[in-house]
């Protein structure tokens, strides 16, 4: 992704939107579209980005079967606006797992507050 200045919220939104876009999630059923919750200062520079997603999943259409989930996600950019790091949380934040976006892993979850692992993030 080339370099944008993340100084507006809708530069930052349209960058976790193209970044979200390179990802997993489209494969989802993800339509495009990100709810911002809250835009941090991270105190080495840039911004950390908590925001809310949901993707639909079909199944067979003789079934009428269909998967909504929603999802957390907690993303830090650089100054320049680069994607520095990027994590869904699947299912509440305490107990839910956690995606880690940019190497397409479950990462290991340790029980810590909620505004720790957004400074963390």
């Amino acid at each position: 992704m080339g370099q944008q200045s993340a100084s507006s919220e809708l530069d930052v939104v349209n960058i976790v939107v193209e970044f979200l876009k390179t990802t997993d999630v489209p494969k989802g059923g993800w339509d495009g579209i990100i709810e911002v919750q809250e835009i941090y200062d991270h105190k080495l520079g840039g911004k950390v980005v908590v925001a809310k997603y949901t993707t639909m999943n079909a199944g067979h259409p003789g079934f009428f079967w269909e998967a909504i989930e929603h999802h957390t996600l907690v993303i830090t950019l650089s100054e320049e606006g680069e994607v520095m790091s990027a994590f869904c949380v699947w299912g509440s934040f305490h107990d839910g797992k956690i995606w880690d976006l940019i190497n397409q892993r479950w990462i290991q979850q340790t029980m810590m507050p909620e505004q720790q692992a957004i400074d963390v993030g």
